[in-house]
């Protein structure tokens, strides 16, 4: 069960190292107003930038396409990382220009303080959500409200409790126990439990659901210590 937090790992440890990135170049942007450095341009320079510019937006595009597909935490992660890096060579070709054109030297620390203030952002978001995975955080309020809808709307359950819901990686991981009438049979009780995986899965298609079945009115005492 513990395989889908691998994504979750890797993803917080991305979020680290660009923290620490981000840091380094506060550091370097701070070090550079005190001390302001003016750029020399070249055509070889200006060459390189572009091309890095280019490749890299084709990179991050196909990314968040990927993550759009999968919710991939570990490729969120990496995107922030080449979009950090798209962000940067942006910011370096319009340094390298304001610097040795117009002697605009406090452009480039500024720049600096941009970027890093975008990436602490979204490291910051990105270790959070990773955190709430590896700690199995409920699902979200509103998608919590959009199962208990979805179970109460069968005429057959008289009540719900126990609801319980994580996630890892794309997949959503949904438990609860549904009180059906004492008299139904076993069979009748699976067709239910049927009809609420089907709703379940049309509202949540990669849920993992299991749902265990009560009869109405019995309290429910837990029984983790019979063997």
């Amino acid at each position: 069960f513990g395989h889908g937090k691998a994504e979750s790992l890797s993803a917080l440890a991305q979020a680290a190292l660009v923290s620490g990135t981000a840091l380094f170049v506060l550091i370097e942007a701070v070090q550079r107003f005190i001390e302001p450095v003016a750029m020399r341009a070249s055509t070889i320079g200006y060459s390189v930038m572009v091309v890095a510019i280019v490749l890299t937006f084709v990179l991050v595009a196909f990314q968040r396409h990927v993550i759009r597909r999968t919710g991939s935490k570990a490729i969120a992660a990496d995107s922030l990382h080449y979009s950090a890096d798209l962000m940067t060579n942006v910011a370096v070709l319009v340094s390298i220009w304001g610097s040795s054109t117009l002697g605009w030297t406090w452009v480039d620390p500024i720049t600096a303080l941009l970027i890093a203030s975008y990436l602490l952002y979204h490291a910051v978001a990105i270790g959070r959500g990773a955190v709430d995975v590896l700690m199995d955080h409920e699902l979200s309020g509103d998608k919590r409200e959009a199962i208990k809808r979805i179970i109460s709307h069968h005429p057959a359950v008289e009540d719900l409790h126990d609801l319980r819901t994580r996630e890892a990686g794309s997949t959503q991981f949904i438990e609860m126990h549904i009180e059906l009438d004492g008299e139904m049979t076993v069979n009748e009780a699976h067709k239910v439990t049927d009809a609420l995986e089907s709703e379940l899965f049309r509202a949540f298609p990669d849920a993992e659901v299991i749902i265990h079945q009560e009869p109405a009115g019995i309290e429910d005492a837990r029984l983790d210590h019979v063997i």
